[in-house]
């Protein structure tokens, strides 16, 4: 059990026990006892197998993937399945382990409820020469920093990308505080929510509201089942999700991957109209979102639901928006045909273009140099970021009412490609504006979008209104001159 935020409300409410764990959607009847289980298993641990440095054992990527963490995910599920045996010689024959002795010791102190032992395995410990004790590490990705001449720094365990380290410590201290509640402990209780809790910055008002129930409503106002249920099993899921799976195996991993069509992981419902665009920043933590709502019209937020910052003046209502790959420039176009350029590290505005046409969509070159925006009319334009000069001009294909997204693309992006109300693709030389190919695609009706694969310059794809998505690769008619 953990108290979730309402994005809407930053107020903390009780969220009820799921029924399936890590992102799984099972029930409680395929829910294995902890007590048979590592992540759900038995350790096994790779004993000799006859290879030696320099043997046949298999080595490199499995089809793009990391080899010891598909081996792991099969140790784990071949146990879930009750083939220990089976289970065992892949460990052996891999030399793979289900999970490290950390990790073991990890999850043996949540399950025992050994809240100091937990924390100071999960991020780490710094240990004073002086006798001054340990204390946890303030670290990200279990990573602890040389900091004082007397102090023995131990790491803790990797956490995945986007991990919220204080949100981690909220659940674990809120399970100590909850049994401490339980257990009539209100002292002890209450200097944990002061001193352990309070200083994490969560809302706790809930918490502390709890500390005048009986126990039996403590259970039932916080959907908590107790030390001696399922809680502290479901808070050891909850951790694993934040925890890198190249030391945690998540619980029943190859169910919910087998299973998994999307989870949602919040929603953002503040919004009174239209949701226009988003656009992801290149470290993957964070994303902007544009809307047509004049309170809340361009936005920036973390994995978590939390809003970084509000950006908002008359007449900002946004159409679309970009950010360019080094992450330093974000570029929207307005309703009222306007080009805006901010600096996105310091969320200030660098400059503004007023253009004379209405404009569809806008998207980046790999260098973030130039944008390439659709127009209404029939014509796409290539901007230069920083002097709002126009330095290409790509005409023919068909735009007029609807959205059609174009493209830099092809060998060193020497090309511009885009959709087209026509049912055809259009292709031109980006240095000359020279239309080189229109091909048809989708009938009837438009092609919306086009994207050229990034890696490969003689493939790109393509959807359309006919309920299909094309693959296409280019004639030799396309390589660069």
């Amino acid at each position: 059990m953990r108290l979730d935020t309402n994005p809407s409300t930053n107020i903390q409410t009780p969220r009820a026990f799921s029924n399936g764990s890590n992102g799984s959607n099972g029930t409680s009847s395929q829910k294995s006892p902890v007590s048979s289980r590592l992540n759900g298993s038995t350790s096994f641990k790779a004993e000799s197998n006859g290879y030696t440095n320099g043997s046949s054992r298999p080595t490199g990527t499995y089809f793009g993937h990391d080899r010891e963490e598909v081996a792991r995910i099969l140790i784990q599920s071949l146990t879930d399945l009750g083939y220990h045996g089976a289970a065992g010689s892949l460990s052996r024959e891999s030399g793979y382990e289900l999970e490290g002795p950390s990790v073991a010791a990890f999850r043996n102190a949540v399950l025992q409820g050994e809240w100091a032992e937990a924390e100071a395995l999960l991020f780490g410990t710094r240990s004073y020469d002086g006798g001054g004790g340990d204390a946890i590490l303030d670290n990200q990705n279990g990573r602890g920093k040389q900091q004082d001449s007397g102090a023995a720094w131990s790491t803790g365990l990797v956490l995945a990308d986007g991990a919220n380290q204080n949100e981690m410590l909220f659940w674990m201290r809120q399970q100590k505080y909850l049994e401490l509640l339980e257990a009539r402990d209100l002292g002890s209780a209450l200097m944990v929510l002061r001193q352990e809790l309070t200083p994490l910055h969560q809302d706790v008002g809930m918490l502390h509201a709890l500390s005048r129930q009986s126990a039996d409503d403590l259970k039932f106002q916080a959907q908590w089942d107790g030390a001696s249920g399922e809680s502290r099993s479901q808070l050891l899921s909850d951790l694993s999700k934040s925890i890198s799976p190249s030391v945690m195996i998540p619980e029943h991993r190859l169910a919910v991957l087998l299973d998994q069509s999307g989870v949602c992981l919040f929603e953002l419902n503040q919004f009174t109209y239209s949701v226009t665009s988003a656009a992801w920043a290149p470290d993957g933590r964070t994303f902007v979102v544009g809307s047509q709502d004049a309170n809340n019209p361009l936005t920036l937020w973390t994995l978590d639901g939390s809003q970084v910052h509000l950006w908002k003046e008359p007449s900002l209502r946004i159409h679309d928006c970009a950010i360019s790959p080094d992450g330093q420039r974000l570029v929207a176009i307005l309703n009222d045909d306007r080009i805006v350029i901010w600096d996105l590290p310091n969320r200030t505005k660098i400059t503004e273009y007023q253009m004379d046409v209405k404009m569809t969509c806008i998207s980046f070159d790999k260098a973030g140099k130039q944008v390439l925006i659709n127009m209404s009319g029939g014509k796409i334009c290539a901007i230069d970021v920083e002097s709002g000069n126009r330095v290409g001009l790509f005409e023919g294909q068909k735009q007029e009412d609807y959205v059609i997204r174009g493209g830099f693309g092809g060998a060193g992006e020497g090309f511009v490609i885009s959709g087209s109300e026509d049912s055809h693709i259009y292709i031109w030389r980006r240095k000359t504006g020279v239309l080189v190919e229109r091909l048809p695609a989708h009938s009837p009706g438009f092609v919306n979008a086009v994207a050229w694969h990034p890696t490969d310059p003689t493939i790109f794809a393509s959807a359309g209104d006919d309920h299909k998505m094309v693959q296409l690769g280019i004639k030799a008619t396309l390589r660069p001159t």
